[in-house]
C-alpha cells in the first residue's frame, strides 16, 4: 500500500522485510508473491531492469511449482515490462507464451491481456494492421470482462495503430 501511495522506499523496505519473515516461517508460495509485489514496485516506479529481474526470480519458482494461472500471469508481466523497455522481441516472447498458458487453462481475461501484449509488439515492430488484428481479438476475448484496465489499454492499442496509420 506503501508504494501505490507514492512512499516507494518505505514499499520496499516493507516488502523485503515480509520476503524474510516468509522465508524463515517456510511459506513459499508467499514469498513469491512478494516478489511479484516488488517487481510490480519497481516497475512502477520505472526501474523496468530491476522489474525484470525479479519477475524472472517469481516465473522460476513458479515453473517449478506448476502453477499455470499463476506462471501466464507472470509471463504477461515480464512482456510488460519488455514492452517498456521497448525489447520486442522479447516482449512478444513472454506475450505468446502468456497466450499458450492462458489459452491451455481457458483463462479468458488472461488471454485478452495477451492478445493486447501482442498487439503493442505489432505496433512496437510498425505493423499497425496486424495490431489493429490482436485488438480485435483482445476485445472479443474480454466482451464479457468487466477490467476498466484491460478495455483501457486496449483502446490505447488501437489508437497508437491508428495513427501509424495516420486515421486520426
Amino acid at each position: 500500500l506503501l508504494g501505490l501511495a507514492g512512499e516507494y522506499v518505505n514499499g520496499l523496505v516493507d516488502l523485503r522485510r515480509a520476503h524474510v519473515l516468509y522465508a524463515k516461517a517456510n511459506k513459499p508460495e508467499h514469498r513469491r508473491t512478494v516478489l511479484d509485489g516488488i517487481a510490480a514496485l519497481y516497475n512502477r516506479m520505472g526501474d523496468f531492469e530491476q522489474a525484470k529481474r525479479y519477475y524472472q526470480q517469481s516465473i522460476a519458482q513458479i515453473e517449478v511449482a506448476g502453477r499455470t494461472r499463476d506462471l501466464g500471469i507472470a509471463q504477461h508481466n515480464l512482456g510488460r515490462v519488455h514492452e517498456n523497455l521497448k525489447e520486442w522481441q522479447q516482449a512478444r516472447h513472454s506475450f505468446e507464451r502468456a497466450l499458450a498458458l492462458h489459452e491451455s487453462i481457458h483463462f479468458t481475461r488472461g488471454m485478452a491481456y495477451a492478445h493486447r501484449g501482442l498487439a503493442s509488439y505489432l505496433n512496437g515492430q510498425g505493423r499497425p494492421q496486424a495490431a489493429l488484428r490482436e485488438v480485435k481479438t483482445a476485445e472479443t476475448l474480454s466482451r464479457n470482462i468487466v477490467d476498466a484496465r484491460l478495455k483501457a489499454q486496449i483502446h490505447l492499442q488501437r489508437g497508437i495503430a491508428f495513427r501509424q496509420l495516420k486515421r486520426y
